[in-house]
């Protein structure tokens, strides 16, 4: 929470208007997570890797 804090100020984790706050983030952080998918699984470590981008852009292009 303090790394995302420190890129998005005013997030609180479950605030109704996450969404709305980090929207405009939600390209580039596409890209980053599909080039991190690259490089680490999610036996990685110290961070493991989640596929969790493929789930955000399934879930995006359904509210078109």
């Amino acid at each position: 929470m303090q790394r995302l804090k420190q890129h998005i100020p005013g997030y609180n984790k479950g605030a109704g208007n996450a969404f709305t706050i980090t929207c405009k983030h939600l390209a580039i952080a596409a890209q980053r997570a599909e080039r991190l998918a690259q490089r680490f699984t999610a036996q990685t470590d110290p961070e493991p890797f989640t596929a969790i981008v493929e789930l955000v852009k399934l879930l995006t292009t359904l509210r078109n």
